[in-house]
């Protein structure tokens, strides 16, 4: 286990996790039950804070599977998704359009299956007036036969995008 964490790539959590699949390896399921079915990852701040919950920066557990630890690298997977995509949503907001698009690419290729990724993309390529990009990522992200009309006017209801906008592409979709 130890071999395969320092010999491991990646993050923190993917090198514990390979020292856990280590373990699996090594013990063949000689344990009581046979196979493992929970598995868990915990990564915390180096610095101590008042608060267990401040400190904490990674709690992924799956607690009942055939699999857990090939589901426990899958929850990797989209938490680090879901980080590309906090950051392709912060560069969209400073107007860092092509930046945020490649971090949101990134965000998708990790998580193809999930349409709340490409919502948020798709809501940030509109807030920044790229709707040549933004109006399809919407369709893909609520599927076909929706009305993606409607939708937009209750977000824009709702305040979630400036339905005051009007439909002409800016500058970067020239």
């Amino acid at each position: 286990m130890a071999a395969a964490f320092r010999g491991g790539k990646g993050t923190l959590a993917e090198r514990m996790v390979s020292a856990l699949e280590a373990g699996e390896q090594a013990s063949k399921g000689a344990r009581r039950g046979g196979a493992s079915r929970s598995a868990a990852v915990t990564v915390v701040a180096a610095l101590p804070t008042n608060t267990p919950w401040e400190g904490r920066l990674l709690d992924l557990r799956v607690e009942s599977s055939d699999a857990p630890l090939k589901e426990l690298k899958g929850l990797l997977k989209v938490e680090e998704a879901y980080g590309h995509a906090a950051s392709g949503e912060e560069m969209l907001s400073r107007g860092e359009v092509e930046r945020g698009g490649r971090e949101f690419s990134k965000a998708m290729s990790l998580a193809p299956r999930s349409s709340e990724l490409k919502l948020w993309f798709a809501l940030g390529m509109l807030r920044q007036g790229g709707f040549k990009t933004g109006e399809p990522a919407l369709r893909s992200a609520v599927g076909r036969g929706q009305d993606v009309k409607a939708l937009l006017r209750e977000l824009a209801a709702r305040g979630i995008i400036d339905g005051r906008r009007e439909r002409q592409p800016d500058a970067r979709e020239a």
